[in-house]
């Protein structure tokens, strides 16, 4: 039976401390593994603890792990770890700042012809991706598509979050995750996804309807919304209304526990009273992702509200 890593007696007390953090929110054991990883990079960089970085070894660091040639997804993998830390374990939020998600490139190829798809599908090998594949296939979108959806939310974001700085008005963001969405397209087929998809997409909209709020896909199967003037407590109000929402359009998922379709979501709200770690863009964007990722590991169908 999987459990949690238990530090070793020798671990050192950040590190144990690092792990508690973890331990509390449920993170799962790769991720935990992974946070510890790349938490170490950090300190084999410095040569010494990593809670006694400075902004300037962040700026070094983060230029020493371009140069290696990483890819996007390993990068911010490697920010989303070091914020953790910084916000959750050693109360460094200032630090936790210097830390930006890199946007992916804005010019993507379209995707595969269904039958190079199909092919391509067949000759993968590795479980995760094939995973990634079949999702982002699944999704109905080319990748050219994807990216102006994307392109369009940022520039959203980009526009609201100065003017909610400048005004001290709440700015709520929302991330929404289809649970189990690989298994659907398993069982039901990459139509009946986009379908799926497309009716989701209409639950949100259908629940957001002030003037000023923005939705669009985030990815393969995640949705996200930018709701201006929106306390934390109404944003989480609305996100629960879209999870009830696509409950009750009772699309059949044989795959989930529920029987039907459910989402899960995250939300993190900008207020003029929030703490430092929501002061800046991504770290309202990586407080919405952290969010659904603790919607996810209690169960799916749920909705998490980051902590202000």
């Amino acid at each position: 039976m999987n459990t949690l890593p238990v530090p070793a007696a020798s671990a050192s007390p950040l590190r144990q401390r690092l792990i508690a953090d973890m331990s509390m929110r449920r993170f799962s054991m790769e991720t935990q593994r992974n946070y510890l990883r790349d938490v170490g990079r950090l300190a084999s960089f410095l040569g010494r603890s990593p809670d006694t970085a400075s902004a300037e070894d962040l700026r070094r660091f983060h230029i020493a792990l371009q140069e290696t040639g990483l890819g996007v997804p390993t990068m911010n993998a490697i920010v989303s770890a070091l914020r953790f830390f910084f916000i959750q374990t050693i109360d460094r939020p200032d630090l936790a700042r210097k830390l930006v998600r890199l946007r992916y490139p804005r010019s993507l190829p379209n995707v595969l012809s269904p039958d190079e798809v199909r092919r391509l599908l067949g000759a993968t090998v590795c479980l995760k991706h094939l995973a990634a594949l079949s999702v982002a296939y699944g999704a109905g979108l080319r990748a050219s598509e994807v990216a102006s959806h994307r392109r369009a939310l940022d520039e959203q974001l980009d526009s609201e979050f100065p003017r909610a700085v400048r005004a001290k008005t709440d700015l709520s963001f929302l991330l929404i995750d289809v649970d189990s969405f690989k298994s659907f397209n398993d069982t039901y087929g990459h139509p009946a996804g986009d379908e799926c998809l497309r009716r989701i997409g209409g639950a949100l909209e259908g629940n957001l309807r002030r003037p000023g709020d923005f939705t669009a896909r985030y990815g393969g199967e995640e949705l996200a919304a930018v709701m201006p003037a929106t306390s934390a407590a109404g944003a989480f109000e609305r996100a629960e209304a879209v999870r009830q929402a696509v409950r009750e359009l009772a699309i059949p998922h044989s795959g989930s526990s529920h029987g039907v379709v459910t989402i899960s979501a995250g939300v993190a709200t900008l207020t003029a009273g929030a703490g430092a770690e929501l002061r800046d863009l991504a770290g309202l964007i990586q407080s919405a992702d952290v969010a659904l990722y603790q919607a996810k590991a209690n169960g799916r169908d749920t909705v998490v509200a980051a902590a202000a």
